[in-house]
């Protein structure tokens, strides 16, 4: 036996009153929003839509218990299956942004909650342009409320539903039209709103504001906003405009009492509920702007738990290793792109420094445009002067001030880790990522100086130490972020993924102290070769010049080990890059220039005698060895490639 489950404190509720929230038919939304639920079980969450393109549609199983549950109403509104079908599509619940459907759904008539399938998106996510990602819904009590009315009388309600959602005028009974209105106006009493009065007033108000009003005799209410309807003012525009509030109507800017007949029953509705709202706990965060001491208005978005950007299943300091053409690169890019993680790339050299990769000062060109100039703008000579000067053949530009002269001066200019480290900071419901090719190409002890000690992170993600910052980047932090900064740190949504290339001759050592803040990664040498294995290329002086890449590059690196080749300078699926392997005309020049040359000079060396013919005493001899048709690989090597290519192409017949 076990006692109830403790009760959890809600959070506040984030009141998005600041946003452009548009929300036309939205009794077409509820309908439809009550319709999913009905047809599907009563399930607490429903995963409603699929994409297409750059929209969402139903999916298939919900319009098909849709079109079974109204069949009747279809057949009596004269539609077919098809302009039903349409008709659902072209719901506010799949055309409008994620924040306009929470805005009407979570704050106003709480009726659900609405969440992307892709829980790491953000709730702005749709906000800049037309693509619309598939959602679910969440319902919540007080779709049994709504039920609970509907159920009395199923039949008759469910023409309502039908021409709510389809904009048909089927037939209904008057009194249980208003009774459900009554009902949804019922579980909107708790919405917040805000008008804004003036540039440097704004009143935030329940709808019990405008009954209030009502009750005590005004004939209107006024809500106009000086500036526009933003957030849940928006929709009630709708609300008032659809009738969609039992008591209220809309007359232009002004809420006004849908019929005198009802001002009795408003105000003693009205009294219960200001005595229901004192026994409510209305906590909220007000995401609305702010005006600034400059007075100008600022957006100042409380950021709750489902904008904090989720933690993504990959390590903070992350360096992928392997053998040259394995996909380093590739594997890192394909973890980004399927995360969506914002970022931005850079890759290290032997001359890249910390002035590089953190940032420092550098000339800047400024041009003063002297026609604009009130220093310049009063030279002016008489036409005696001027004549006086031709006939003397002095040239105009001697005379008048040089347009457009340069003259230098200076600024920090970050670089790519400070740049988006910035970014970081000011926006922590992103993720952001910086990719650094070829790490130990540069001298890292160097590069990052004093960074280093950032990347010992806590389990949060966080740096567990930070740094005290430079003035010039002090002056930059503040610049940017808009508040002091004393000291630095990296940030939970910052992460770091490096590849690096231990064959290349130019790295420099990491030390084991920097080594340990990292998670290593190797990539196997034949690791991704499903992707390439039946590519096939023409290679001369082959028995058959048409042989499998991935054979071939197998017997190489099988001949290179017998030589005593270390596997990290081994040949990986994609040391030739695919679409060059497709192109015969690109791989001819890969394999001399890129291929053929990697062996020669950067391998073998001194060795180049045990892979390829006695005669191809230097590079230039082995390419016109190859160019010629003759044979450039020893003997073994030749047998060893053609019997695993027939044994190959046996296998696959």
């Amino acid at each position: 036996m076990s006692y109830p489950e403790k009760m959890i404190t809600p959070r506040p509720i984030g009141l998005k009153l600041a946003i452009k929230s548009s929300l036309p038919k939205a009794k077409s939304l509820l309908g439809l929003i009550y319709a999913i639920w009905k047809t599907n079980g009563k399930e607490t969450e429903i995963k409603y839509s699929t994409p297409q393109g750059i929209k969402i549609v139903l999916n298939e199983d919900i319009k098909n218990s849709l079109k079974d549950y109204f069949s009747s109403e279809i057949t009596n509104s004269g539609m077919s299956e098809e302009e039903f079908f349409t008709k659902l599509n072209k719901n506010v619940l799949l055309t409008s942004q994620m924040e306009s459907l929470q805005v009407a759904l979570e704050l106003i008539w709480r009726i659900s909650l609405v969440r992307f399938e892709d829980e790491t998106k953000r709730f702005s996510a749709e906000r800049k342009d037309q693509n619309r990602y598939p959602k679910k819904l969440q319902y919540t009590r007080n779709t049994d409320f709504i039920d609970l009315l509907i159920s009395t009388n199923e039949d008759e309600y469910k023409k309502i539903i039908f021409n709510w959602i389809t904009d048909k005028s089927l037939t209904v009974l008057e009194n249980l039209e208003e009774a459900l209105v009554k009902q949804f106006t019922l579980i909107s009493e708790e919405a917040v709103y805000k008008v804004r009065i003036s540039d440097d007033e704004d009143i935030l108000f329940l709808q019990n504001g405008i009954y209030s009003k009502l009750a005590d005799g005004e004939e209107e209410v006024n809500l106009h906003d000086v500036v526009e309807r933003k957030g849940s003012l928006r929709i009630l525009n709708t609300v008032l405009k659809e009738n969609l509030n039992y008591f209220l109507k809309k007359n232009g800017d002004f809420a006004a009492l849908q019929d005198e007949s009802k001002r009795e029953d408003l105000i003693e509705y009205n009294k219960r509920v200001n005595n229901y709202l004192q026994l409510t706990n209305i906590k909220m965060d007000i995401i609305s702007e702010q005006t600034s001491e400059n007075g100008e208005e600022e957006k100042e978005e409380a950021i709750d738990e489902q904008q904090i950007a989720p933690r993504i299943d990959k390590p903070y300091n992350r360096i992928i290793f392997g053998a040259p053409g394995t996909g380093k690169s590739y594997t890192l890019n394909k973890d980004r792109e399927e995360l969506g993680i914002k970022f931005e790339r850079v890759t290290f050299h032997p001359n890249y420094s910390y002035a590089h990769f953190v940032g420092t000062y550098k000339p800047k060109p400024i041009y003063k445009n002297h026609e604009e100039s009130s220093r310049y703008s009063k030279v002016s000579y008489t036409s005696e002067i001027l004549t006086s000067l031709e006939e003397k053949g002095v040239k105009k530009e001697d005379y008048y001030p040089i347009i457009n002269e340069p003259y230098i001066t200076y600024e920090f200019v970050p670089g790519p880790f400070l740049r988006l480290l910035v970014k970081a900071l000011k926006d922590k419901s992103n993720n952001y990522l910086l990719i650094i090719e070829e790490i130990n190409r540069a001298n890292v002890a160097a590069v990052f100086g004093d960074i280093f000690q950032l990347l010992d992170r806590n389990k949060e993600g966080q740096s567990e130490y930070a740094i005290n910052v430079s003035e010039d980047i002090k002056l930059y932090l503040f610049k940017e972020i808009g508040e002091s900064v004393e000291e630095l740190y990296l940030p939970k949504n910052f992460y770091i993924w490096s590849t690096m290339n231990v064959a290349d001759q130019g790295v420099f050592p990491m030390d084991t102290a920097f080594k340990r803040r990292w998670d290593f990664e190797y990539i196997k040498l034949n690791d991704g070769e499903v992707e390439i294995e039946e590519i096939r290329v023409n290679i001369k002086c082959l028995q058959n010049e048409e042989v499998n890449w991935n054979i071939f590059r197998k017997a190489l690196n099988k001949k290179l080990i017998e030589i005593g080749v270390k596997e990290d300078k081994l040949i990986g699926p994609f040391f030739i890059k695919r679409e060059d392997l497709i192109s015969k005309e690109k791989f001819k020049t890969a394999f001399k220039n890129k291929l053929l040359m990697y062996i020669y000079e950067d391998i073998l060396k001194h060795k180049t005698n045990k892979l390829f013919v006695e005669n191809a005493k230097t590079f230039s001899n082995l390419i016109e060895l190859y160019d010629s048709g003759e044979q450039i690989f020893v003997d073994d090597l030749i047998s060893e490639i053609n019997q695993d290519s027939t044994d190959h192409d046996a296998t696959a017949e």
